[in-house]
């Protein structure tokens, strides 16, 4: 049976030139070019470095995106918001409070996977309240009406005692 080659520069040929299996795994590795010990050191090392900062950059970015969060609650809305990996904000308001629920869908991508942003104006707030690239904005901000409403409902039917 025939042996196919991909490249010109085997183990064998490696052997009677006086390399090792590690010289041949260098060529194949780089498409037949034959690289020094050395020069392939420094690009595992280089590599490495990138591999290792586009960890730390996905991280970072997951932690900002996991850690921003919403708690709804029967009364109100509190809103911790994730700026840096050891900095964070936490503001809280009242569903009295809300004015104004808008939702923003934009793109063709956030369309069909159903994500978006939603913006709560509140009243004597300079500050717009604001939950980055949520699944179903449409069903969350269901869930904010109806606790508005609920709330609102309670407080009127204690004010009327």
């Amino acid at each position: 049976m025939p042996r196919l080659f991909l490249f010109p520069y085997d183990r064998h040929t490696a052997r009677r030139e006086g390399g090792s299996r590690g010289a041949a795994a260098l060529v194949a590795l780089f498409g037949g070019i034959p690289i020094s010990p050395e020069a392939f050191a420094l690009w595992i090392f280089v590599s490495s470095g990138w591999f290792l900062l586009g960890w730390v950059l996905f991280f970072v970015i997951w932690t900002n995106y996991y850690l921003d969060v919403w708690i709804v609650t029967d009364r109100k809305i509190i809103d911790v918001e994730q700026h840096r990996l050891f900095s964070r904000d936490i503001s809280e308001f009242g569903l009295d409070r809300i004015q104004n629920i808008t939702i923003e869908v934009s793109g063709i991508l956030p369309t069909m996977l159903h994500f978006g942003n939603i913006h709560v104006e509140t009243a004597g707030e300079s500050r717009k309240f604001i939950i980055k690239y949520v699944p179903h904005p449409d069903k969350v901000k269901d869930v904010i009406f109806k606790q508005h409403e609920e709330f609102m409902k309670s407080r009127m039917g204690r004010s009327s005692l």
